[in-house]
């Protein structure tokens, strides 16, 4: 009779312990869920800014982040390594650049251009769900920008400042803006 206790006694905490697995998972997706994108979504009728190609800004030594303005006001960002041997520009012409990135919400976003101003908003990666930033930055002629400020776009949050200076690169073909993320 003991032992049958005693396995009743592992079993019970064998339950509880799934049970408080699961009640985990169903507090981290309620308590982590993702910004949603203030900016709505614009068609860029403009000459302002040059979107025949991409923009790209140095990291450090071996990095690049590329953005890619669309058209249809839609913007994808991501970092790549190895700049001297550009094999990121061979994977945009064949298309298995698109096939290998694009996939995660936070490389999508949204932008807007007047005049001389660019906002840029985007998920960007935390770990607890994907916070929306809103950049402020300035256009410096066609084919430069910079960014100068960001915040959160929920709640106005964590404020920064920063001079990031994207150059542009004329490019063909650039890789499609369809995702999941952004209707």
């Amino acid at each position: 009779m003991a032992i049958i206790i005693e396995i009743m006694k592992k079993m019970n905490l064998g339950i509880l312990a799934v049970a408080m697995l699961f009640l985990g998972i169903s507090c981290r997706k309620t308590l982590c869920k993702d910004d949603d994108l203030t900016l709505s979504r614009v068609e860029y009728k403009g000459s302002e800014l040059k979107l025949n190609g991409y923009y790209f800004r140095s990291i450090d030594d071996d990095r690049l982040e590329l953005m890619v303005l669309y058209r249809n006001g839609i913007i994808f960002t991501t970092n790549v390594g190895e700049i001297k041997s550009k094999w990121w520009e061979s994977q945009f012409m064949d298309g298995s650049f698109g096939r290998k990135v694009g996939l995660a919400k936070y490389e999508w976003g949204l932008f807007l251009i007047n005049n001389n101003t660019i906002k840029i908003e985007k998920w960007y990666i935390n770990e607890c769900g994907l916070p929306v930033y809103l950049s402020n930055g300035e256009l410096l002629n066609d084919s430069t920008f910079i960014l100068k400020e960001s915040r959160r776009s929920k709640d106005g949050s964590n404020y920064r400042t920063y001079n990031l200076i994207y150059h542009f690169k004329k490019f063909s073909p650039k890789p499609d803006s369809t995702n999941t993320f952004i209707p």
